[in-house]
């Protein structure tokens, strides 16, 4: 059997269909390719930017803008190893504009905005302008009044004065305590009037009711420094009574330490003084008083917490702070929050000791002694990443962190 073959080959066009079936099918393929390329160096490049970005923000909200002040002006970078920190500003009301802020630990953390630059992000790839704006979005709610609350440095909760049962021990409360002894002076004092004058005992046995609610009642907290390298201060609070029965007069007095915690003094007032305490159940005006020596200038907050609320427009303790330094006027060095609100008419005093004198003055509170402070901690982040080196002109990336506290 013999074959024949062919040696002919493939004709022109043949080779030019075959050419032109090829570019057809790898165009597309081609052209996926690169999509498919540059759609993951797109990605890539998305991925670092928002995860740049996110680092700086993760950073910003584990503190807040008064931290970055303070770290600022202690020459700490507050993004150090993500960022440095190249300017920090702050929004002017007036003049609608940003002022350079030369001297961080000048700047109020409690300002309408900030704005903080940023570079060498990423070893320089980016750099980022945080944005931090108390707006009108949460106006409502940083007019709130509020406290700042300090560490329970040292904490005094007294008993409560409800009435004392048989068999349940003796009641420790110090109204309690006062109201019973002076019933007790009052009986003896009566018992002996009506065996001089010759006549019989008397049928009337007084108790703790007769005088629990005539009794006029002041306390005092005392706060004295230790060491202050230790940390190491002693608070007391003496409680006073006075009633009268029968045209004569009494009265008690009983000392109640304070527990008290070693603390870091550091000027800048991180200390409080809490101090739990039942109203004093006699309602006339002025019965109670709550007077605050702190003749050893300590910048603290003392919380008055008033337990078991009662009527406090009828019975509102005057409140006196005294402070030994030479000052005539403005703030004082402690800070009073009583738990309700001072009104303008609810006046409270602050002694201050005048130099060369062995006297107080009064000054008259404008009720900001012991009332609630607002405050900007309510702020819209915002973070907008830039390249590196172009001068923060051409944003690529900007990551809204909504509000942060």
């Amino acid at each position: 059997m013999r074959f024949k073959h062919n040696n002919k080959g493939f004709s022109l066009v043949e080779v030019l269909i075959g050419v032109t079936i090829l570019a057809i099918i790898a165009t597309p393929l081609a052209r996926a390719f690169i999509t498919s390329a540059k759609t993951s160096v797109k990605a890539e490049n998305i991925r670092r930017e928002t995860v740049a970005a996110q680092n700086i923000l993760e950073v910003y909200e584990a503190t807040d803008i008064g931290v970055v002040l303070a770290q600022m002006q202690a020459g700490v970078e507050p993004f150090d190893g993500l960022a440095k920190t190249t300017g920090i500003e702050i929004y002017n009301d007036e003049t609608h504009q940003y002022d350079l802020i030369s001297d961080y630990g000048e700047a109020d953390a409690d300002g309408p905005g900030y704005r903080i630059t940023l570079a060498d992000i990423d070893g320089g790839e980016y750099d980022a302008i945080l944005h931090i704006q108390a707006n009108d979005k949460y106006f409502e709610l940083n007019e709130k009044e509020i406290v700042h609350a300090k560490p329970m440095s040292a904490v005094y909760n007294q008993p409560s004065p409800s009435d004392p049962e048989p068999g349940l021990g003796q009641n420790y409360s110090p109204d309690i305590m006062a109201a019973q002894d002076i019933a007790l002076q009052a009986q003896i004092d009566l018992l002996a009037e009506m065996q001089d004058e010759g006549g019989a005992l008397p049928e009337i046995e007084l108790t703790y009711n007769d005088f629990i609610d005539i009794m006029n009642r002041t306390v005092t907290i005392d706060i004295k420094e230790i060491n202050r390298d230790a940390g190491v201060i002693s608070c007391s609070a003496l409680f006073q009574y006075e009633a009268s029965y029968n045209g004569r007069d009494y009265s008690y007095e009983v000392v109640n330490e304070v527990y008290c915690e070693e603390y870091n003094y550091s000027g800048d007032g991180d200390y409080g003084l809490y101090f739990f305490y039942y109203p004093n159940l006699n309602s006339v005006t002025g019965s109670d008083i709550i007077n605050i020596q702190n003749y050893d200038n300590l910048e603290m907050n003392i919380y008055l917490i008033r337990q078991n609320y009662g009527d406090f427009e009828q019975n509102k303790p005057l409140i006196y702070l005294r402070e030994a330094h030479d000052q005539t006027g403005g703030e004082p060095i402690a800070s009073v929050y009583p738990n309700y609100i001072i009104r303008e008419t609810d006046k409270r005093f602050v002694y201050y000791w005048m130099q060369n004198e062995w006297q107080y003055i009064r000054l008259e509170s404008d009720g900001t002694l012991g009332g609630l402070a607002s405050q900007n901690r309510i702020y819209e982040v915002t973070l907008v990443l830039f390249e590196g080196g172009g001068g923060y002109k051409e944003p690529i990336l900007t990551i809204d962190a909504s509000s942060v506290e």
